[in-house]
């Protein structure tokens, strides 16, 4: 589907993108993060700690999920830096990419000291959402951009840490899941603030 939508023209492409959208959106929504994915490349936890990781299979599978959910809202918010031309829209991609990076940093310092292999990429899922979103321009773009990542996957992320939070066995990690818990909640207040305006 998505090989044929360069392709369409005119007013077959703009029916086509909503309902793109919608199962990108129902497959981020209902595949897991990590498993249900080809696998991808993950980091190097050091040396002697590569085989031997410190925390539950469980814990590992979290760090690992959150390791994709972060890389998924850098790489939608850099697309939004590029395509956006509100400057309210913009400012909220930049805040993503501040504090996922940041969050990103703080889970492989982590991941590293417990000996556990993150991913380097989104899941296939975001990529696809992305995708959808790449071929959306103007307000069309912006109003996607907030709708999707903005509220519905904080929305997700928030749930999603809140569960782990609850799982997780290692107490460092609770720790990291709780400020990264914070992080989603302030990022959905403000992206149900900016859905409620103008984002020009």
């Amino acid at each position: 589907m998505l090989r044929s939508l360069p392709f369409c023209t005119g007013q077959r492409l703009r029916r086509s993108l909503p309902l793109l959208l919608t199962g990108a959106l129902a497959l981020t929504l209902n595949a897991s993060p990590v498993r249900a994915q080809a696998i991808a490349p993950a980091t190097e936890a050091p040396a002697g700690a590569a085989n031997t990781p410190s925390v539950s299979n469980d814990d590992r599978d979290i760090m690992q999920d959150l390791a994709h959910a972060h890389h998924g809202e850098l790489e939608s918010a850099r697309l939004a830096l590029e395509k956006s031309k509100s400057e309210r829209v913009r400012q909220f991609a930049q805040q993503m990419i501040d504090d996922h990076s940041q969050a990103q940093i703080d889970l492989q310092q982590l991941a590293q000291l417990k000996g556990v292999k993150l991913p380097q990429e989104a899941n296939l899922a975001h990529k696809t959402l992305t995708t959808a979103l790449r071929l959306l321009s103007g307000d069309l773009f912006d109003r996607q951009y907030m709708a999707r990542m903005g509220i519905n996957d904080n929305e997700r992320t928030v749930e999603l840490l809140q569960k782990a939070q609850k799982n997780a066995k290692d107490t460092e990690l609770r720790a990291l899941l709780e400020r990264q818990l914070a992080m989603a909640e302030t990022h959905l207040t403000i992206a149900r603030k900016l859905n409620g305006q103008k984002t020009g």
